[in-house]
């Protein structure tokens, strides 16, 4: 079992070690920040949008959550990867019902 353990530790290291540089950090960083959008049923709305290019301009990384009422209808990965394409932004990871959104540094798009 506690070999098991550090068999996967060690990829993700080795994962690490051959990512972006920028990506890194902000994978890293995403690690302490709390979701501050959350999807639910309604799913990939206007607004969601509206508010997640909103605070990407303000911050450089958002964390969105997927609720449960979200991927009962829904597939999580394509939503995570949608949301990325219509906000301009860029997809750093998902795991689960949680999507890393970090801002590129191009001018977004308007609707």
């Amino acid at each position: 079992m506690k070999e098991k353990i550090l068999n996967q530790h060690n990829k993700v290291k080795h994962t690490l070690r051959k990512m972006d540089p920028e990506l890194k950090k902000a994978r890293i960083e995403a690690r302490s920040l709390e979701p501050l959008i959350r999807i639910g049923k309604n799913g990939l709305t206007e607004s969601i949008i509206n508010e997640t290019i909103k605070l990407l301009k303000k911050k450089k990384i958002v964390k969105v959550k997927f609720l449960h009422a979200f991927m009962e209808d829904a597939d999580r990965k394509q939503a995570g990867i949608d949301l990325a394409l219509k906000t301009n932004s860029q997809l750093v990871e998902q795991v689960g019902g949680v999507a890393v959104l970090m801002r590129k540094d191009i001018s977004y798009v308007t609707k």
